[in-house]
């Protein structure tokens, strides 16, 4: 079986054995960089030229903002139980509340021993 890709190739081979590249004319390098030149558009020009500063310059404000922005290491403050003074009643009805909520503990982690339950 004849690969196609090789039949191509050697067609293709003898026609360009035939074609003759012109001469490259001695201004030719001169004509190339200008064309290239003339071929970016203005805006592009102008981004280039102001992308590169404005990036770094917010690069810099980032980078400030996160250093002069982030908290600083502060001293521990250890945490501490206040106690308050319930009148009576409201006392009562959080002890009542704190019973209930042992009693929703034991009910829940029924898987736990007798003595751990609280």
């Amino acid at each position: 079986m004849i690969d196609p890709i090789e039949d191509a190739k050697r067609s293709i081979d003898p026609v360009l054995d035939l074609w003759e590249a012109p001469e490259v004319s001695g201004d030719f390098d001169g004509r190339l960089y200008r064309r290239i030149e003339q071929d970016v558009p203005w805006w592009r020009k102008l981004a280039w030229s102001r992308v590169v500063p404005v990036a770094a310059a917010a690069g810099i404000v980032i980078t400030a903002g996160l250093w002069l922005g982030r908290p600083g290491v502060s001293p521990s403050v250890p945490h501490t139980a206040t106690v308050e003074a319930l009148p009576p009643d409201q006392a009562e009805d959080a002890l009542q509340e704190m019973r209930m909520i042992e009693e929703f503990n034991r009910l829940v982690r029924s898987d736990l021993p007798a003595d751990r339950k609280m």
